[in-house]
């Protein structure tokens, strides 16, 4: 499934299955750098930002069950994007914990339609601290608090760390990306909602 380009589906399977990598900010891309130089350049505060991940109902059956959860880590490190310390939990359960990260499967007249990731922290580390764009690593997952990794052999004899989180649930699900036709509202977005200042 290795396109090394932007896709219009992402394919995702717990088990020894299939995850995506997604780079938000492109070094290559002029209008990603114009967008992070306009924010610094207008100092402005970022309040929330969320990744928007919406289902291709289309391609799965009416009575399919759908990953109870989405599992986003940076994949150089291998460590959830979600702060354990500041997150708001509701009880110690897959669902009832790091509520503020959220990825939590949202349901549409019955059936899944979308997943929302908050990641306010992530791009704030980018914007004003100047940290690292890594890649992020996309997978599904039954329980996000399982952060440990292991090693896995991958296509083409390539062996690598993956999150052990993913292995643990056989669902699978298909998402879309970015590279959608013009006009798609369900395509994959960065929402970015910010405060001007004086």
């Amino acid at each position: 499934l290795d396109s090394g380009e932007n896709t219009d589906r992402i394919y995702l399977k717990g088990g020894a299955g299939s995850f995506a990598e997604i780079k938000l900010f492109d070094e290559l891309d002029s209008e990603a750098e114009t967008l992070i130089n306009q924010i610094k350049a207008n100092n402005w505060i970022i309040n929330e930002a969320n990744l928007v991940f919406h289902i291709d109902t289309d391609v799965l059956p009416d009575n399919y069950i759908e990953p109870p959860r989405l599992y986003l880590y940076n994949t150089e490190t291998n460590a959830p994007l979600y702060n354990a310390t500041t997150e708001n939990n509701a009880t110690n359960t897959p669902l009832g914990i790091y509520l503020n990260y959220d990825g939590i499967l949202e349901n549409s007249n019955g059936r899944g339609s979308k997943y929302t990731i908050k990641l306010t922290e992530y791009i704030n580390n980018i914007i004003v601290r100047d940290s690292a764009n890594a890649t992020l690593g996309l997978a599904v997952s039954s329980d996000i608090r399982i952060t440990g990794a292991n090693n896995a052999m991958l296509s083409n004899n390539v062996e690598k760390e993956m999150p052990a989180a993913p292995v643990r649930t056989p669902l699978c699900t298909v998402l879309f990306g970015s590279n959608v036709p013009e006009g798609e509202d369900r395509k994959l977005k960065l929402e970015i909602f910010y405060t001007e200042t004086n």
